[in-house]
């Protein structure tokens, strides 16, 4: 049944044009995602995770440790330490995170060096869990600000990055980045739309 109410859904964005400066977010199921675009748009601006790229471990995992740090707590299977320091998560649910963020991902690569020796992330072979260190956003965060289609029909969500300036009192824009969803519903991972690709412009 969920299939069926997935692949309408798909259908019925195939039908409908989408207008650049208008649309309703909950219409396009696209809340779900946000901790995706959000996450790969902060390991993007990272040094650390060039080239931001689907076969460079850099980039994908620097994207799962921001997943993992600040919206690991809201999945169904997330366990937390007892000093709340770490939230931990299936190996399977991980890589089916990671599957909804890189296109073809089959299996994760190992972990880069860089974000293990602080323990940002630790693995526990006993029960097979990664363990994220928990932290906050800061002042920055992520909006959608424009949805189209590409010459493919593919759905591209441009998403904007942006912080709080408390001083001046006003949201101050960072960079942008454009996501092309593939339409086709996954068996491997919670979210139902997979991340073709991500870039600016």
């Amino acid at each position: 049944m969920r299939k069926l109410f997935i692949i309408a859904i798909a259908l019925c964005l195939l039908a409908a044009p989408l207008a650049a400066s208008a649309f309703n977010l909950a219409d396009y199921d696209l809340d779900s995602m946000m901790p995706l675009f959000d996450s790969m748009s902060r390991a993007f601006e990272s040094e650390s995770a060039s080239p931001a790229t689907n076969d460079n471990p850099n980039f994908i995992w620097l994207s799962l440790f921001y997943y993992g740090t600040n919206f690991s707590g809201s999945n169904p299977d997330a366990e937390f330490t007892g000093d709340y320091l770490y939230a931990s998560l299936p190996s399977d649910t991980v890589l089916g995170v990671a599957q909804a963020m890189f296109y073809g991902l089959r299996y994760l690569p190992e972990i880069p060096q860089y974000l293990t020796e602080w323990d940002d992330i630790l693995y526990e072979p006993a029960a097979d869990r990664l363990f994220f260190m928990q932290s906050d956003m800061g002042e920055s965060y992520t909006e959608i600000d424009m949805i189209t289609r590409d010459e493919l029909g593919r759905l591209m969500v441009t998403v904007g990055m942006y912080w709080y300036d408390y001083e001046a009192d006003e949201a101050v824009f960072m960079d942008d980045l454009t996501f092309v969803l593939d339409d086709n519903p996954s068996d491997t991972s919670p979210y139902y739309q997979a991340i073709v690709s991500v870039g600016r412009g």
